[in-house]
């Protein structure tokens, strides 16, 4: 009797234990669905109690990238490599960039390469807190030399170049009766 007993207790706890292990990797994995939606998924977020948006890591078009917010979920860094889109010439993608923004939103230093010269140089871009540019510092973009510059800009965006010569691309293009067909992303709007 004692045998019987026992058989049934083993079964029955051989029972709950395939049952508990099914619903533990069923909740643990979700749904096939969510499975199949995290499978394709190009965005991950890395977040506590304190900070709800914290981390945003994706992939757009083939370009990784980061965001970091604060603690009132503002962005604060932004990093990645340019992707495909209307706004960047075809020579800025995957180039990289590195973006900081103030307590309001607006980037306020720009770290990046340039795609629109021949030599992918690197460029430095302050922005005032409206968003307008106020000082580019970097290597040329054109000339083989690679000369530094370092160009300001006054409230009307008029450029004055305190060392070398910064000429921007869509500057030049315009001097040349030229209309330029994307939005520099050091530019607003």
């Amino acid at each position: 009797m004692r045998d019987k007993r026992t058989a049934i207790d083993i079964l029955v706890l051989g029972v709950a234990a395939f049952i508990g292990g099914f619903g533990m990797s069923y909740i643990i994995a979700g749904t096939t669905e969510a499975r199949a939606a995290r499978a394709q998924t190009s965005f991950y977020r890395v977040a506590d109690r304190y900070n709800h948006k914290g981390i945003e890591m994706y992939v757009d078009k083939g370009s990784p990238g980061q965001v970091f917010y604060d603690m009132d979920e503002g962005m604060r860094l932004q990093m990645g490599l340019y992707p495909p889109s209307p706004q960047h010439p075809p020579k800025e993608i995957d180039l990289p960039l590195l973006a900081l923004s103030d307590q309001g939103g607006e980037i306020r230093l720009l770290y990046r390469l340039d795609g629109l010269g021949t030599n992918n140089s690197p460029l430095i871009i302050m922005k005032d807190s409206k968003g307008q540019n106020r000082l580019i510092m970097g290597l040329s973009l054109t000339d083989e030399g690679e000369e530094p510059f370092l160009a300001t800009y006054d409230t009307a965006g008029q450029q004055t170049n305190i060392i070398g010569n910064f000429v921007n691309p869509m500057q030049s293009a315009a001097a040349k009766g030229k209309k330029a067909k994307f939005k520099l992303p050091w530019q607003k709007g």
